[in-house]
This record gives structure tokens, C-alpha cells and sequence, in this order.
């Protein structure tokens, strides 16, 4: 669901400490340092500093980007280049088996001609895992951040002079349970997202807050090791969607904004592998569902068959294969719509050109059914990016990407190239 997804980009984006734990007993998904590309950076772990009973570790990001279409329309493609500076920040035990990290970022975008798109970012973490007793322990999570939603998002605001942000506050708690061949998770989550409002190119308010919700929700995890490197797995996800306006709020008008309140819940099953023949991950396949509240123009509920693949083949030492795809509702932008029904693929290959450089072309494709009037869109992109690890300290990437959305409706459409230059730099 959105939910699943958000959280991996958003430690991804963060280059918080607590990347994800490699499982040894086959019950896991993709462990840690498994492809090609994470594999290079073996042997080029951060020093950091140790303070007491907790190790430091801080970087910078610096990043060039140049762009054909930097407002990502269809009619009005502007050039532009641009300079983006990312200092992060992690502090996490250094040793014991009970494991604290906390972390934080800033993200400032700085625009040679269109300063309307420059844009600031922060947020932090905080994760605590138990230590491990009679084969389970218990995890914390607490995130905030002020994000910035690109012009290329379905989310985008056309008409805004700058690109809408918001506030996005997520609290997780989590059990794991491992019983001989069996192991469960329980997970119960929070998030709250809260739109600020923004302007149009005449300084008219563009009102946001009909976007704020809040999500709670669960879901519960089952892996069975059926042979040595294959299991039998499957999940039941809930979640509960409160949108602050709603029937019942005095600014809320049944003509001509619908009620987005509602229930999504998913239940998946499949098979997962561990090592078989170089294959990692998962694949299920199952149900999902979207349940609308009663309201004087009723919305329908909407539901189907539903699918989720993350993969990892080591085809040799040199080449890994990547695919990830999946079905899951995501929220629009529009009063008059509910959000949209996706349907997304990636596929990525991670060549090693040399023991510390490594060639990385994807393809990306996404189809959104919208929930509401309006046209179907089908979003693309291909990518090449190159990394390249000097030493600890210092490594770099390059990155060309070409991107697009299809639509009927030409507002939702765009294409355009983007090339990215960048170092991350480790203190």
C-alpha cells in the first residue's frame, strides 16, 4: 500500500544508519549488501566518531541537475539547472545487541533562473530495537519531515508559482516472532499528513487543506520455511483513511468536493526465496480493496486483484537483476477525486564495470486508473546512472534520466531529460 512504500523511500532519501537487516534462517526478504551495487561499498563503511556508547556519522550531499522541462509540463517546457545540498546526520549504538539510532537531514534545491522552484527540506528518525530474546524483539519508529512534492508527482499543483509541501509525521510499532520455521509480525502504524497552502502566479491562495488526512492502520505478516531456501509467505494489511474535510465540516460542499474517507485493506500470499540459485525476495499475489463512507453522491468502492514483487537475481558476481511491481491506492490532488488505483513496474540491472564502479540502467513503468472522473494516465521512464567509490570518504554518480506522462488530458501530461552529477562526502 502507499503506506509500504513511503516508509522504504523515505529511509532511503534520509541515509539513515538502520538500513535494512540481512535475515540468515531464509525467513527474511532481500538482506543488506546482496547486489552488485551494494556489494561495492563493502570494505568502504564510514568511519564515523565514537561519543560513548554510540558511533556519529556525518555526510554531505552536494548535486548538480540539469533539466529540458523543469516545471515537468507538456506546454510550457522551460530549461534550467540546478544545485541541491544535503548535510545528514545519524547517531546509533556501536555495539549490544539492542540497537538506537537517531538521524536527521536538511535538503536546500538552489535554481539559476527559476527561483520559484527552489525548495527546503528536513525531517528526523528515531528507530529502537529490542534486543533479542527467546527469538523475537520489538521495534519503534517515529519519523517527521517537511517534504516537498516534485512537479513531476500526480500530486503536483500546476498552477502553484511553487511546488506544494507539507508536513508528514509516521509512528510504528512492531513485534517479531520466530517459532522453528515460523515467524510473525505484527505491526501497528500511524501517519498524518498536514498540506500547506500555496499561491498561484498572481498571489491568489491555492487552499491545501482539503488534502490534510491522517492514516491508522495494521497489518500482519506470516513466513513459513518450506525448504531450506524457500518460504511460503503472505500478509493482511488494514488501513483506516480520515480526511479533516468530510461531511460534517462546515466548508465541505457535496457538489462539488467528494467525501475521501474510507478503509483499504490487502491480503496477499506467495512464495519467497532466499539464496535459491542466487534469487532473493518475494511474490504474492491477492486482493485489494478501497470502501467509501455513505455520501449524497456515493463514491464506488473499488477492489480487485492485486500483486507484489520485490526480486533479486545475481545472475553472476559481476550483474544482478532488480524487479520490483505492485498494485497499491494513492491520493490525488483534486477535490473531485478520490485518489488512483496504480498499477507500477521497475526493472533494473546493476553491472560492475570494475570492483568500485557500477553501471545501473532502469526502466520504470506506471499506469493510474483514477478514482473519479477523469482520464487514465501512464507514467515512464527510462534511466542510466554510474557509480563510482573512491574511499571511504568520497564517492560519486552520474545520472541521465528521461521521464513522461501520458494522459488525454494535456494538464496531466509532460516528458523531459534530467542529468544529475553528484558526491556524497563521509566524515
Amino acid at each position: 500500500m502507499h503506506w509500504i512504500k513511503w516508509m522504504a523511500c523515505f529511509a532511503c532519501a534520509t541515509s539513515v544508519t538502520a538500513h535494512a537487516q540481512g535475515v540468515s534462517d531464509g525467513r527474511g526478504t532481500i538482506p543488506a549488501s546482496i547486489g552488485v551495487r551494494d556489494k561495492m561499498f563493502n570494505g568502504y563503511e564510514p568511519i564515523g566518531g565514537r561519543i560513548g556508547s554510540f558511533f556519529l556519522f556525518p555526510e554531505l550531499r552536494l548535486e548538480g541537475e540539469a533539466t529540458d522541462n523543469v516545471l515537468a509540463t507538456e506546454t510550457n517546457q522551460q530549461d534550467d539547472v540546478s544545485l541541491n545540498i544535503r548535510p545528514v546526520v545519524s547517531l546509533t549504538t556501536a555495539d549490544g545487541a539492542e540497537r538506537i539510532s537517531v538521524s536527521g537531514f536538511y535538503d536546500r534545491s538552489i535554481h539559476a533562473d527559476f527561483d520559484g522552484e527552489d525548495t527546503d527540506q528536513f525531517g528526523s528518525r528515531f528507530f529502537w530495537r529490542s534486543a533479542h530474546i527467546s527469538e523475537s524483539h520489538t521495534e519503534i519508529e517515529l519519523v517527521g519531515e517537511r517534504h516537498v512534492i516534485g512537479r513531476e508527482s500526480v500530486a503536483n499543483v500546476d498552477e502553484a508559482n511553487s511546488p506544494i509541501h507539507n508536513g508528514r509525521f509516521t509512528a510504528r510499532v512492531r513485534y517479531k516472532q520466530v517459532l522453528n520455521r515460523l515467524s510473525l509480525e505484527v505491526e501497528a502504524r500511524g501517519y498524518r499528513a498536514d498540506f500547506a497552502d500555496a499561491l498561484d502566479a498572481n498571489g491568489n491562495v491555492l487552499d491545501q487543506d482539503f488534502r490534510d488526512y491522517t492514516v491508522l492502520g495494521g497489518i500482519i505478516k506470516g513466513r513459513y520455511l518450506w525448504r531450506e531456501s524457500i518460504s511460503l509467505v503472505g500478509f493482511v494489511a488494514v488501513e483506516k483513511l480520515d480526511y479533516d474535510l468530510g461531511i460534517g465540516d462546515p466548508s465541505f460542499d457535496p457538489l462539488s468536493t467528494v467525501d475521501r474517507d474510507s478503509v483499504r485493506w490487502q491480503v496477499e500470499g506467495g512464495v519467497g526465496f532466499f539464496a535459491q540459485n542466487g534469487l532473493y525476495g518475494d511474490v504474492t499475489v491477492g486482493y485489494l480493496e478501497r470502501t467509501f463512507n455513505a455520501q449524497p453522491i456515493q463514491l464506488n468502492n473499488i477492489g480487485g486483484f492485486s500483486f507484489t514483487a520485490d526480486l533479486l537475481w545475481n545472475v553472476n558476481p559481476i550483474t544482478t537483476l532488480r524487479l520490483t511491481a505492485g498494485s497499491e491506492f494513492i491520493e490525488a490532488a483534486s477535490r473531485t477525486l478520490a485518489g488512483y488505483r496504480s498499477t507500477s513496474a521497475t526493472l533494473e540491472v546493476q553491472r560492475a564495470i570494475m570492483p568500485n564502479l557500477v553501471a545501473t540502467p532502469s526502466l520504470r513503468v506506471s499506469h493510474l486508473n483514477p478514482i473519479g472522473p477523469a482520464f487514465d494516465r501512464t507514467e515512464y521512464s527510462g534511466n542510466i546512472r554510474l557509480d563510482y567509490v573512491m574511499n571511504r570518504r568520497w564517492s560519486f554518480f552520474s545520472q541521465y534520466r528521461h521521464s513522461g506522462r501520458n494522459s488525454n488530458d494535456v494538464q496531466f501530461a509532460y516528458n523531459g531529460n534530467w542529468f544529475n552529477l553528484g558526491t556524497r562526502i563521509r566524515f
